[in-house]
């Protein structure tokens, strides 16, 4: 299942795991993988972070930085954008200006 970083950390806010364990990369993926399943999707880990948020708003706050800084640790981005896969086009465009145009 591919999860971008961000439905993770819903994932995880939505989990039942407490804020001040110290998770592995493998007891995050079951956390997040077990949320998913019983919110039935990242939809329904949103919906659980916005119910958490109006009824505890400072604790949500609490919950969402823990998230986010337990799924950046486990998941960081790349070093450097040259580590990024380059996207390449393969178009060409032509660049001759069109002096017999029919029709115009």
């Amino acid at each position: 299942m591919l999860v971008p970083n961000t439905a993770r950390a819903e994932a995880l806010f939505a989990s039942r795991v407490p804020t001040d364990q110290h998770l592995t990369l493998a007891e995050l993926d079951t956390a997040v993988a077990a949320a998913i399943r019983s919110c039935c999707g990242t939809a329904g880990c949103v919906g659980h972070l916005a119910f958490q948020a109006g009824d505890d708003p400072a604790g949500a706050v609490y919950r969402m930085r823990w998230a986010l800084a337990t799924v950046a640790r486990l998941y960081p981005p790349p070093a450097c954008p040259q580590h990024l896969p380059r996207m390449r086009l393969h178009t060409t465009v032509d660049a001759t200006p069109h002096t017999n145009l029919v029709g115009v």
